[in-house]
């Protein structure tokens, strides 16, 4: 009985595995299907807002692109065409009747300098395109979308444009689409593929702002190509699955506009708070163990670190000269221990002191010891 009741068990535990895969190969299906639905439609919605964008363009503003464009044209793209394009007014029938000028606005070779010519061009500090680029993918690899088996594989490869933000979760306990708190929305793009990716392959990525690093973003309509990446966030893949990512760092398909919800919410207030005075806590950790781990040493007596001793072989050679008005002191600032013997110092573990903190609330304090490294003379 025993075996017998063994072997049913674990048939039934097969069975159940078996259904498990039959309902994600349903729902990577209906993800893909949706996504290719949406990839019909990018090419149109990229048209409408590049002919928006242009068309609102000053004249001088055009008078630019048209230099520009005519010093450095795209490749097989005519004069003529060039001037009707830049001369504005561009219809949907006029494209219908041109396939030069489809040609020329579906290429994304204007892009760039249009943008440029309208004020500036946002890109993403990671992949370095711009919204339509990243969209224009989506048109672009229509093909190749069923070829996608899973979810994260379509997270890796389809992005949009967002604002990083730092993201900091409650816990298994609190798994409601309020169980998040937004600290921090930064001021650079970046785009969803390239951090999935990163977080995927368990890489930090810091902003270009610095601080601590980001692993999730805040997907709005883009000012550069609205009607796109609208039609962008309305796929399943993005409106439940990256939300659910940002949440819970799983992957689910299932209806839950209360993530989103959630999300803006908590980065709308995050947005509307005053700024903080001095360095934020997270931001000077992240800073500082970036700069000075497995490079920088501590006070073997009271553990205070990071103390950059890089360039002193021999700690006494320099220890209590005069440089300006500054004495190199290679002893511990806390508590006075000094070995002139770098072997005697351990590596900094990376616990940031309190003294820090209190320094960056008061940045007119400063500190008038230094080491010999700090001084260049060692």
């Amino acid at each position: 009985v025993g075996p017998r009741h063994a072997g049913s068990g674990s048939l039934g535990l097969l069975i159940c595995l078996a259904r498990l895969s039959m309902e994600d190969d349903v729902r990577t299906k209906a993800l893909v299907d949706n996504m290719v639905e949406i990839a019909s439609r990018m090419r149109h919605a990229l048209r409408k807002d590049l002919c928006a964008k242009l068309n609102a363009l000053s004249c001088d503003a055009r008078q630019r692109l048209h230099a520009r464009l005519v010093a450095s044209p795209p490749p097989g793209t005519e004069r003529c065409t060039i001037d009707l394009f830049c001369a504005g007014n561009i219809t949907d029938e006029l494209l219908a009747s041109d396939s030069r000028l489809v040609q020329l606005v579906d290429g994304g070779a204007v892009v760039e300098p249009m943008l440029e010519a309208s004020g500036g061009v946002r890109r993403s500090f990671l992949s370095l395109q711009t919204a339509w680029e990243h969209l224009k993918d989506w048109s672009d690899a229509a093909d190749e979308l069923p070829l996608c088996s899973t979810g994260w594989r379509l997270l890796e490869s389809f992005g949009a444009l967002g604002q990083p933000i730092e993201v900091k979760r409650r816990g298994i306990a609190d798994q409601g689409p309020y169980g998040i708190e937004v600290a921090r929305i930064c001021a650079t793009p970046a785009d969803t593929a390239s951090l999935v990716t990163a977080f995927r392959s368990k890489s930090s990525i810091v902003p270009p702002e610095g601080g601590a690093a980001v692993e999730d973003l805040l997907v709005l309509v883009d000012p550069d190509a609205p009607r796109a990446s609208r039609l962008a966030l309305s796929s399943t893949m993005l409106r439940q699955m990256y939300a659910s990512f940002v949440h819970r760092r799983e992957l689910h398909t299932s209806p839950c506009q209360s993530m989103v919800l959630a999300l803006h919410a908590h980065a709308l207030f995050a947005a509307v708070q005053p700024p903080a005075r001095g360095v934020r806590k997270e931001d000077l950790e992240a800073h500082m163990r970036r700069q000075y781990l497995d490079r920088a040493y501590q006070c073997a007596q009271c553990t205070f670190g990071p103390i950059d001793h890089f360039a002193c072989g021999d700690l006494a050679h320099h220890n209590g000269e005069r440089v300006g008005n500054a004495t190199i002191n290679n002893a511990c600032p806390r508590c006075g221990w000094f070995s002139r013997f770098l072997a005697d110092w351990p590596k900094w573990d990376g616990t940031v002191p309190a003294e820090a903190f209190a320094q960056c609330a008061s940045p007119e304090e400063e500190w008038i010891n230094m080491t010999a490294a700090d001084a260049g003379i060692a």
